[in-house]
């Protein structure tokens, strides 16, 4: 499966990370760039990231509530935005997971002369 390259907005629609991920089993899993992100939701995350590291699961649904108001979407390199569910973010391995619906990803551009629909231009043959 091929990865994308998305944006994560938040519900002001500023760009707070950007990830590569792949879809697997419902899921979208990935590296991720903190870089853009506002201190106040990466003091989120990291929280997160101390909460499941240290199995205090009875901590998780406050820190994802937390998270939840912020409304991150993803924007795929069409432009087209997705809601994401489920976002789990990792600031220190840099890892990313949610949950979303995402489009098909269209084919490759083949360009001229792939041999799929035009066949391009054709050599100059000469005749006897």
């Amino acid at each position: 499966m091929r990865d994308r390259i998305v944006k994560i907005i938040d519900g002001s629609r500023n760009t707070v990370a950007t990830a590569r991920v792949s879809e697997r089993e419902g899921r979208c899993l990935g590296e991720i760039d903190l870089g853009p992100m506002p201190d106040a939701l990466l003091e989120r995350f990291e929280e997160y990231e101390r909460i499941v590291n240290g199995q205090m699961f009875a901590l998780l649904d406050d820190i994802e509530d937390q998270i939840d108001s912020f409304s991150l979407k993803v924007v795929l390199e069409s432009g087209h935005e997705v809601a994401i569910e489920d976002v789990q973010i990792y600031p220190r391995s840099g890892r990313v997971s949610f949950k979303a619906e995402l489009p098909p990803i269209p084919p490759p551009d083949l360009g001229v002369g792939s041999g799929i629909g035009n066949p391009g231009p054709q050599p100059i043959t000469e005749r006897p």
